[in-house]
């Protein structure tokens, strides 16, 4: 709610002051056209029509009670679906670092040894755009029998081979970028949505060329939720124990050499989504 917004506070006065005045002025109306001398004689006789605002007024606040109701359940579900709503990946406990410096990125080889080694963190990984965000995409990706008149647009990320690992994500066919395949540089993971647009009956046998360039099919993972918990997830493609509190605190320790301000610079990716 934007409690600190001048607008909102006038509007809400307003509305309440509008509706004061609305709920108020039938009986104060009704009343005061009552003549007190035939009301003290108990000579007051109702007029024919007497009984229809009253009526329709309890019709429309009939009416106003049950959309409310009706409202606040659909509101509630739509709260309901959002919060239990897969996100396709692990959240608990990943860590997002911005590299917004040459030097970091120089440095990264050494930054993934010195945390694994330390058992500060399970698996390290790469990435072009944020866990919790679109960074950008491409119309110019194209797939057997696509529509030569359609251009939609596909997200894309670029990772390494342990991003998958990484975050947890999940894979409904296919496998995972590894190392042991020198032939992944030039091979993508779709999402369900991706394959869904594209229609590929067999995508583990298939080839799409994106910007010019063709890669092979090897995955496909589950959609992952970004931004939005209450929008579609857009098609996107992508190519290529140990105690929580531990991790956070030798990335978070401010005599760390490679990230001496991680404290505003290394949120808990579940934080972000919250």
């Amino acid at each position: 709610m934007p409690w600190f917004n001048p607008w909102f506070w006038l509007a809400g006065i307003t509305f309440s002051l509008f509706t004061g005045i609305v709920a108020g002025s039938y009986p104060a109306l009704y009343l005061s056209s009552f003549q007190p001398l035939k009301v003290l004689k108990g000579n007051l006789r109702a007029g024919r029509f007497a009984a229809v605002p009253r009526k329709v007024l309890v019709i429309v606040q009939f009416t106003v009670s049950v959309s409310l109701i009706i409202g606040t359940v659909v509101v509630f579900r739509q709260i309901q679906f959002a919060k239990n709503r897969p996100v396709g990946y692990n959240k608990g406990g990943l860590i997002e670092v911005r590299i917004d410096s040459p030097e970091l990125f120089r440095r990264y080889a050494a930054l993934r040894n010195d945390l694994r080694n330390s058992g500060a963190v399970v698996y390290m990984a790469e990435s072009s755009g944020s866990v919790t965000a679109q960074d950008g995409g491409t119309t110019n990706f194209s797939w057997p029998g696509k529509n030569p008149d359609s251009h939609p647009l596909i997200m894309s990320n670029s990772v390494t081979h342990d991003y998958g690992r990484t975050i947890g994500w999940k894979l409904s066919r296919g496998r995972d970028f590894s190392r042991a395949f020198s032939t992944d540089t030039s091979a993508i993971i779709l999402n369900e949505s991706a394959l869904k647009l594209t229609g590929i009956q067999k995508p583990l046998e298939s080839f799409v060329r994106v910007n010019g360039k063709e890669f092979r099919i090897i995955g496909i993972v589950k959609d992952m939720i970004k931004e939005n918990p209450f929008s579609p997830v857009n098609p996107s493609w992508r190519f290529g124990g140990r105690s929580l509190a531990n991790a956070l605190h030798r990335f978070r320790n401010p005599g760390h050499y490679f990230l001496p301000d991680c404290d505003a610079r290394c949120p808990l990716v579940y934080e972000r989504m919250a």
